[in-house]
């Protein structure tokens, strides 16, 4: 085998690697697909990992809700909505979203007075 044909399945080894460990994200924008995820992990992710957590609503373009989380690696890993510890971490985001609304609705009435 010539080094340029074990290059080219090494790349898609590690690919293929990746797609089953993590869920597996498509720009829509860029793919013509409607949603994001094309597969969610069930996989416990550590907060720890985490840059960013966005939620996204079913919509026109996509009828169902996703859960993307950005690592700090930069990789991308689409969580499985059903999973157990998947609802317990959207539980923890309402609540401290519900926490800083109730703060700011606190100073601002403080500051009316």
């Amino acid at each position: 085998m010539s080094l340029k044909v074990i290059a080219i399945i090494s790349v898609l080894v590690i690919l293929v690697i990746e797609q089953s460990v993590s869920g597996f994200t498509l720009d829509p924008a860029r793919s013509g697909r409607k949603c994001k995820c094309l597969k969610e992990t069930r996989s416990f992710i550590s907060p720890d990992q985490y840059e960013k957590v966005e939620i996204f609503a079913p919509a026109s373009n996509c009828p169902k809700a996703e859960i993307l989380i950005t690592l700090k690696t930069g990789g991308m890993v689409c969580l499985d909505i059903d999973a157990k510890w998947v609802k317990r971490l959207i539980e923890a985001l309402i609540a401290k979203k519900d926490k800083v609304k109730s703060q700011k609705t606190t100073k601002a009435s403080i500051k009316k007075n």
